[in-house]
């Protein structure tokens, strides 16, 4: 593949590996240029129990144009969701069930509710509460 590979080692200090593959450019024709969806005036609620989760997602969406609030708290979140017409709810798995049980949802109207699964989560998710998130989330 006319490629390189290189080590060097220095006694104490460590070793640093290189690797190189030469490789044709691929051609523009066949690149699909990314077209970002047009949230504007698009309202987003996200609620994820990880903060960097929800400030980069919320961070994401503002880029296409939606308004977005991040929270962490499920109780802020319940108070939060009267205030305004959102369009979608986006919520972390561990905090759904908090929603389910409550019975409000669906007297919000939420238009669109998305529950993010963590991979280490999906098993349970799918035996568990599965058909319920689907039917009042999906």
């Amino acid at each position: 593949m006319e490629g390189r590979i290189a080590v060097t080692s220095k006694q104490n200090a460590g070793s640093t590996f290189a690797v190189s593959v030469p490789l044709p450019a691929a051609p523009d024709e066949q690149q699909e240029k990314f077209a970002p969806p047009d949230l504007s005036g698009t309202s987003v609620m996200i609620v994820a129990s990880v903060e960097i989760e929800a400030s980069l997602l919320a961070r994401r969406l503002g880029r296409w144009g939606a308004r977005t609030c991040a929270v962490t708290q499920e109780n802020i979140a319940f108070a939060l969701l009267p205030e305004r017409a959102w369009d979608t709810l986006v919520v972390d798995y561990p905090i759904a069930s908090s929603f389910i049980a409550s019975g409000d949802l669906p007297k919000l109207g939420v238009q669109k509710r998305i529950v993010l699964i963590r991979p280490t989560e999906r098993h349970g998710a799918a035996h568990t509460e599965g058909s319920r998130f689907h039917r009042i989330f999906g």
